[in-house]
């Protein structure tokens, strides 16, 4: 017998308000009630598995952790073009974990740049101290990428870099505070 991922939950009324036939659609209901986004943190082999998702969540603000992890550019692009709630941060999307959109000298494949060029504003840089590749599931051990943050944030600073400034300003910051319903100009933060 499968476990529900709430069945930890101690309050069997806040568990039966979270879930709806079994799945967390009480959470979506919720997440809009309180008008708070909602983290999907999958590694995922298809965009198909999170689109019921955040199709049963129109005013959900969904932010897909590592854009799809594995996923290329079209998959990628399918998932944002089909539902206008779902934004996608790039985290561990470099080349020492998982595939990188760029090169290590910050070139971006033509339909990654594409992709960026195409929604500006649903791409945001992220951070991931996950470290090494494939230590997942170690919740009792300190993740090491602390130390290699620098090296980390450098990739992304070297594509970004090459991008047109201003889609380099909305993706390193405009687009998470838009995200967030933060006011204020993306470009008002210095980037070293």
């Amino acid at each position: 017998m499968s476990r529900s991922p709430l069945s930890s939950c101690s309050d069997k009324a806040l568990r039966r308000r979270l879930t709806v036939a079994g799945r967390p659609w009480g959470l979506l209901d919720l997440a809009q009630e309180f008008d708070v986004p909602v983290l999907i943190h999958t590694e995922s082999s298809s965009h198909n598995y999170f689109e019921p998702v955040c199709r049963r969540g129109p005013e959900v603000r969904f932010l897909w952790a590592h854009a799809g992890v594995y996923l290329g550019p079209e998959e990628v692009v399918a998932l944002v073009a089909s539902c206008g709630n779902v934004w996608t941060e790039l985290a561990a999307r470099d080349p020492w974990r998982y595939n990188g959109f760029a090169d290590r000298d910050g070139r971006l494949s033509p339909a990654w740049m594409a992709l960026f060029k195409r929604f500006p504003g649903r791409f945001m840089t992220g951070s991931d101290p996950v470290w090494p590749p494939g230590s997942r599931g170690c919740w009792d051990v300190a993740d090491t990428g602390w130390d290699k943050i620098g090296q980390f944030l450098g990739y992304h600073r070297r594509w970004l870099r090459r991008l047109p400034a201003p889609l380099a300003d909305r993706i390193r910051l405009g687009s998470a505070r838009e995200f967030l319903g933060e006011p204020g100009p993306a470009g008002n933060l210095a980037w070293p």
